[in-house]
């Protein structure tokens, strides 16, 4: 009987394993259609990897996409309104001029992107990491960067109306000429960002810009 019970507990551990293992796994067809043409609204690309591929200008919207590896990807232009990109892998990535407005991209990785001139209206980028990407300037009206490391990142010119940037570490960063009208800076780092008047952040930033 104690057996039979170990036997039962182990298929059942084993089926989890395998369950978890396939949870993101891509639809091939779909992955040749975005290769192929560039074009594949609504495709199941979990998991995929994308890595140095060229897809300017590609249409993705709505595309399911958590932890694809997209580093050093070319997207720039690329429709991705309401893409699921939650732990993404766009280190490095062109995303300059891309349309990512109501994207879930949170937790996603995106060291040193480039996001110029992109559109992040409502996109969610809470708990992401954005240290040293471009974001001169990008649309991030009501955007959520809460817990988002933007340590280094160029924010200069980017819209951050009514954004949510609690938490967020924005030691170093460049938000000279940025709107951060209504954003909620509740327990962000300053220390050392350059303000939107162009004067440094003293030590014991938090929440507020001292001077």
């Amino acid at each position: 009987m104690k057996r039979n019970s170990v036997l039962v507990l182990g298929l059942v551990f084993g089926i989890a394993l395998f369950i978890s293992g396939t949870s993101f796994a891509f639809n091939q067809k779909d992955l040749d259609t975005v290769i192929g043409t560039r074009q594949c609204e609504r495709c199941d690309l979990s998991g995929a990897n994308l890595s140095g591929a060229n897809l300017q200008g590609a249409s993705l919207s709505e595309c399911y996409l958590p932890q694809a590896n997209l580093g050093n990807v070319n997207l720039a232009q690329a429709n991705l309104r309401g893409a699921q990109m939650a732990a993404c892998l766009l280190p490095e990535a062109n995303l300059s001029g891309a349309d990512l407005s109501g994207s879930d991209l949170s937790g996603a990785k995106l060291l040193r992107t480039n996001l110029s001139g992109a559109d992040l209206t409502n996109a969610n980028l809470s708990g992401a990491d954005l240290s040293g990407a471009n974001l001169f300037p990008a649309g991030l009206f009501r955007a959520d960067l809460s817990r988002a490391n933007l340590s280094g990142a160029d924010l200069r010119g980017a819209n951050l109306q009514g954004a949510n940037l609690r938490g967020a570490d924005l030691q170093g960063a460049k938000l000279l000429n940025a709107n951060p009208r209504d954003a909620d800076l509740t327990g962000a780092n300053l220390t050392g960002a350059a303000w939107t008047d162009g004067l440094d952040c003293g030590r014991g930033s938090i929440g507020v810009c001292k001077k």
